[in-house]
Formats: C-alpha cells, structure tokens, sequence
C-alpha cells in the first residue's frame, strides 16, 4: 500500500505524475552534489538502493540521469540500451518512495477534487 493509494489517488493522472518526476529530480539534483564530495554522506545507489561500491571510481554514471549508481545498475542499464528496451523510468527508482509519498501529499494539497473519495 502507497500513500497515494491511501489518499485515493489515480497515479496515473499527468498532474500526479508531473509533480512526482519534478520531485524525484530535486532529489536527484541533492544526490548529485553530495556525490561529488570528497566525503559522501549519500552512499547509496538511487536506482536499487544498495550501498555504492568502495571506491566510487567502482560505480557507474546513470545513463539516465548525471548521478552515480553502483556497477550491476549500470550493467542493467546498458544491457537494456543494448536490448533496446524501456529504461526504468527514475520514479520508479528504489529510493523515490518517500518522494513519491510527499508528491501524494502536495498532489491532494493542490488538487483535492482529483481524490477518488473526494
């Protein structure tokens, strides 16, 4: 169970979905900057999760978004470049579920009629 499906939220609405991928990219745009840091506070990979490999220069560059992701994420994503297939989509990163719950909230905040039990 999601927030957004406690609040009665179709998480298909664009509205909904516009405000979680703004939000996951301010995320993404924190990670960045504390990843270039001589000393890292976030060492986890965005995409799954897990703790990035030591050192750093063992990690990956996302194709998708300018951040570090570990090895084996970066290994799926140019298998799936090679494949041809959909990237993951950064809302659908592991570490997005307390973005996507904040983006629920903001959602109801300013659409409150778009609530399924409005």
């Amino acid at each position: 169970m999601t927030v957004a499906s406690d609040l009665g939220i179709d998480t298909s609405d664009i509205r909904y979905q516009t405000i979680l991928e703004c939000k996951t990219r301010q995320f993404l745009e924190q990670v960045k900057a504390d990843q270039k840091k001589v000393k890292p506070f976030f060492d986890l990979c965005p995409r799954c999760g897990h703790l990035l490999d030591k050192p750093m220069a063992w990690n990956a560059i996302s194709r998708r978004e300018d951040v570090l992701i570990c090895s084996k994420c970066g290994t799926d994503e140019a298998m799936m470049d090679w494949a041809g297939k959909e990237p993951l989509h950064i809302t659908n990163w592991a570490l997005v579920g307390a973005i996507a719950d904040e983006a629920a909230h903001e959602f109801c905040d300013i659409y409150p009629e778009a609530r399924a039990n409005a």
